[in-house]
């Protein structure tokens, strides 16, 4: 795909959602915290999935999954669902499975719900729909086969409390938390330092939260499936920041100063593909690097 493809034939696609775009404050909006995604960005992401890149891409990414798996599961479950992009493209090829699709947004499902029932009524049974705030530790623990977490825009609830009961501060994570946080390699080989340390060991930390509740909705031997945007593959990231990857998704196997975190999968693969769909981040940053660039799939079995 090159340049603006997937735009033709639709002349007022791109201009409505720059528009769209001019009119939402993002910052502002996500500090609404899991509210947000019931308006105005709700809305705009609604729209913005429903283009040719995002359709070409959920396609690609259902095609994916069922490649590895090599059995059908019993239960694959949609953490942060959104809209239901994804569902359709995998129950047309796990046609014997059942599905769950989890969202915070209660906009969000019923445009999910919208998008099956365009399917038609064999879908009906096969798919639960489930508002959930998330992380959420009290739903399906050990049953899924398959969980599937799909660009996430998982946004951090002012409500702190419910992340220190399930793990925020945990263990040795914590200091190897720290570590990752407080370091960036610099050209002496042995200096590391960093500017924004305490907001960085509070996204690792909250983002762990969140791989251990994917954990936890999971059988042990069952696959986390991560699909993130990214401006190249994991193994062009420095050593430092797979490292930082590998701690939020529970998948370090490196001891950090002497100390190991908590390891809930086991890594499998990843897979870089270049896409459209970063501009979803340029659309919020309105930072030019942020044009280019494409999604990971990566592959997680639980431990």
């Amino acid at each position: 795909m090159k340049g603006n493809s997937f735009l033709q034939g639709k002349s007022g696609y791109r201009r409505s959602v720059f528009m769209e775009c001019e009119e939402i404050d993002f910052i502002q909006e996500l500090t609404l915290t899991s509210k947000a995604y019931d308006g105005k960005i709700g809305r705009w992401w609604g729209q913005q999935t429903d283009n040719r890149s995002h359709a070409y891409a959920y396609s690609n990414i259902a095609n994916y999954i069922r490649s590895f798996l090599q059995n059908d599961p019993s239960l694959i479950l949609d953490y942060a669902c959104g809209p239901g992009n994804l569902l359709p493209h995998l129950l047309e090829l796990f046609p014997n499975c059942q599905f769950i699709g989890m969202d915070v947004s209660a906009l969000m499902l019923e445009l999910a719900k919208k998008r099956l029932a365009r399917l038609g009524t064999n879908s009906s049974g096969q798919v639960e729909l489930i508002r959930a705030e998330l992380p959420d530790f009290s739903l399906l623990q050990g049953k899924a086969s398959v969980v599937i977490f799909c660009f996430p825009q998982i946004l951090w609830d002012s409500d702190q409390k419910r992340y220190d009961e399930n793990g925020y501060m945990h263990g040795e994570d914590t200091e190897v938390a720290k570590f990752l946080a407080a370091s960036r390699r610099s050209n002496t080989k042995d200096a590391w330092t960093s500017d924004d340390a305490q907001m960085l060991l509070d996204s690792l930390l909250r983002g762990k939260v969140v791989s251990r509740n994917l954990r936890g909705l999971l059988k042990k031997g069952g696959i986390c499936v991560r699909v993130e945007y990214g401006k190249a593959g994991r193994e062009k990231l420095t050593e430092l920041e797979q490292c930082r990857l590998a701690f939020e998704e529970g998948s370090l196997e490196k001891s950090m100063n002497g100390r190991k975190a908590e390891k809930l999968f086991a890594f499998i693969s990843s897979t870089y593909f270049q896409s459209e769909i970063m501009e979803d981040v340029y659309y919020q940053t309105k930072d030019d690097t942020d044009r280019k660039g494409g999604y990971s799939i990566t592959m997680l079995e639980a431990v």
